[in-house]
């Protein structure tokens, strides 16, 4: 019964979240803070507190994948992005200056940490390893746990219905991937923090260097 409760509320707080997410993208972006403080305060009023501040622990378990993920994000938009550039508009990236991509990066990951933490304390912290955790545990597929899984997608449909495209489906795969730094992290959602707001900035670093 307890479970059931917590499950149902899980299901509310999803929806205002969603709701939130919304309005951010759809009305005024001054919903975004809506959005954020929906992600880190509702959870804590569940009734799973003490697990939930688990998974702010900062572990040492995690990082380097994240790291590497991290990199591979980088490396893997730029060649994208060459390349669609090439083939659609003959023309090459701009190249600005080594200094002027690391304060531009810099600047984007203070932007999306924030946002970055909100999301993985709502969908990893709260669904995954709270919630759904506490129905199947560590129960799965092979790397894929059933938790992961549902949290991500509920990640994707809320990324679906917030942007109004099935553009967003790949979500669910990223929500995979982060779910799974989560779970070698030991439950820390830091190194999938770090890795989704890299990932993030890699996004709009690509588009930056787009010219055309």
């Amino acid at each position: 019964m307890m479970r059931l409760t917590i499950e149902l509320r899980g299901l509310a707080l999803y929806l205002i979240v969603v709701a939130s997410a919304t309005l951010a993208q759809r009305v005024h972006a001054a919903f975004l803070l809506a959005f954020m403080l929906a992600c880190l305060v509702l959870p804590l009023r569940a009734g799973e507190t003490r697990s939930l501040l688990q998974t702010l622990a900062p572990r040492r378990a995690g990082w380097l994948i994240a790291l590497l993920l991290a990199v591979g994000s980088f490396i893997g938009l730029y060649a994208t992005t060459f390349i669609t550039v090439k083939l659609y508009w003959g023309t090459f990236l701009l190249q600005p200056t080594l200094e002027t991509q690391i304060a531009f990066g810099a600047r984007q990951f203070l932007i999306y940490i924030p946002l970055a933490c909100a999301e993985e304390f709502f969908f990893r912290g709260f669904l995954q390893e709270t919630m759904f955790a506490a129905r199947w545990g560590n129960r799965g597929w092979g790397a894929l746990t059933r938790k992961n899984l549902a949290a991500s997608v509920l990640f994707g449909l809320a990324h679906i219905i917030s942007h109004a495209s099935w553009l967003e489906l790949p979500r669910v795969l990223s929500g995979i991937i982060l779910g799974r730094v989560v779970e070698r992290s030991a439950r820390s959602i830091l190194p999938a923090t770090f890795l989704h707001a890299a990932s993030n900035v890699a996004v709009v670093w690509a588009q930056s260097l787009r010219v055309g």
